[in-house]
């Protein structure tokens, strides 16, 4: 069953579509996307798609492939995402590298494209990349959109959220074109986000076991960028970006410090996460969406 046939979403299929007999299809099975308010306090508002992919080249649980960015500024009245992520394969969390998705220009939560990448072996062995293009439309109810048109200048733009229906079926996407795999050869963005419930003059550190994290020099530990909660009460986020070789595995915790400087290390085991060998030219979440600072 075919996107277009649940979602009415148009599968967009390239030359190569004859060649994906050998690639199981794609399989979507819930998906959001979500448009910010705009940012009448100041604070940074963020665009939001979400969804499980999986298919049959790989067994185990879909995994889940989400990507959020920066709302536009006021000078930038499009109706559409501006500063939408493009040009990158985005890897999909717990796939094992497997599976990656990308994002195009002219993004709006109820009309966008998306394509999707799976790295797999075929019955000889070889390593092979699977990829096709998507195209999501809120035409139908089975993809609603809740969104509120009103604008209001310097105050807010439209917003809302898109989801599938719950009692939808599942959706198929043929893959349109297969090629031999290629492995990494550029370092990986990898974004760390961290919630903890900051007051003025705290922070939140990074460290480590790679060199680019401080090899758990405690005073060598990157200080992460906060930003004001959005919407309250919800915990300030802290970001921080570092390149990180491909197909690497690393442990990593967050340090709490306080209005005096005293610094108090999250209790529990250190958190691991391996950078990405395939689908790896784009930016990499390594935990979760934020990690919880597990500070007393």
């Amino acid at each position: 069953m075919l996107f277009s046939s649940i979602l009415s979403v148009a599968v967009v299929a390239s030359a190569g579509a004859m060649a994906a007999e050998s690639a199981a299809p794609f399989v979507i099975e819930y998906m959001t996307s979500h448009q910010p308010t705009g940012n009448p306090d100041g604070q940074v508002n963020y665009y939001h798609v979400d969804f499980n992919l999986s298919s049959s080249s790989k067994d185990g649980a879909p995994v889940n492939c989400w990507a959020t960015w920066g709302d536009n500024s006021y000078s930038q009245q499009e109706a559409y995402s501006v500063n939408v992520p493009t040009g990158s394969w985005i890897p999909c969390q717990g796939s094992d590298q497997h599976f990656a998705f990308q994002l195009y220009p002219y993004f709006s939560i109820g009309n966008f494209s998306l394509g999707l990448l799976e790295n797999y072996t075929d019955s000889t062995g070889t390593a092979m990349t699977a990829t096709t293009t998507t195209h999501v439309t809120n035409t139908t109810s089975a993809y609603a959109c809740d969104i509120t048109a009103s604008e209001v200048e310097y105050v807010q733009h439209a917003h809302g959220d898109c989801s599938m229906a719950a009692n939808a079926s599942v959706v198929t996407v043929p893959a349109a074109d297969v090629v031999p795999a290629t492995a990494c050869t550029k370092n990986v963005n990898a974004t760390f986000m961290a919630a903890y419930p900051t007051k003025w003059g705290q922070t939140i550190l990074l460290t480590g076991s790679l060199p680019q994290l401080g090899s758990w020099n405690a005073k060598k530990a990157i200080k992460m960028k906060g930003s004001s909660p959005s919407p309250p009460p919800a915990w300030p986020i802290f970001t921080a970006y570092v390149d990180i070789e491909p197909g690497v595995d690393f442990e990593y915790r967050y340090i709490f410090v306080n209005t005096t400087g005293k610094r108090t290390e999250e209790y529990g085991d250190n958190r691991y996460d391996t950078t990405p060998s395939y689908a790896c030219n784009g930016n990499y979440l390594v935990g979760q969406d934020p990690d919880d600072v597990r500070i007393e």
